[in-house]
């Protein structure tokens, strides 16, 4: 069976009007359930799987999430380093430090040129699940 590649996380600042728009788009029109996360962060999953995360006022990001962009694509990698080495061969450069979340996965971000940042994430479990 083929694997198809698609993006895999989006990240929207919410508290511009960009954001209220993806949201009403989300939960309005497309009827998708919100779930909150922690105090300004909500979650919602898309039924191909991709997960919008929407960061408002109280959430916690990285200063240079949204610096330049309210909207950043993550993309799911088999492999975090060699994703990271050729992407910075081709003149990308990693912000802030590779993160894991709950031994789950691990992420992180890179500027593209001079503005535009995007996601990397490698799911560990489905390694693991590969190896057996």
């Amino acid at each position: 069976m083929k694997k198809t590649r698609k993006i895999s996380r989006i990240s929207v600042k919410t508290d511009t009007a960009d954001g209220e728009l993806f949201k009403t788009l989300l939960s309005d029109g497309l009827k998708l359930k919100r779930i909150p996360i922690e105090a300004g962060l909500a979650v919602y999953r898309m039924e191909d799987g991709t997960i919008m995360e929407f960061y408002g006022p109280g959430s916690w990001y990285p200063e240079y999430l949204f610096k330049n962009t309210n909207v950043v694509i993550g993309y799911k990698v088999e492999n975090l380093d060699e994703m990271i080495l050729l992407m910075q061969n081709s003149g990308a450069k990693l912000l802030g430090n590779i993160e894991m979340v709950c031994n789950a996965f691990i992420y992180c971000h890179l500027l593209l040129g001079n503005e535009t940042v995007i996601g990397l994430y490698q799911d560990l479990a489905a390694g693991k699940q590969n190896a057996e």
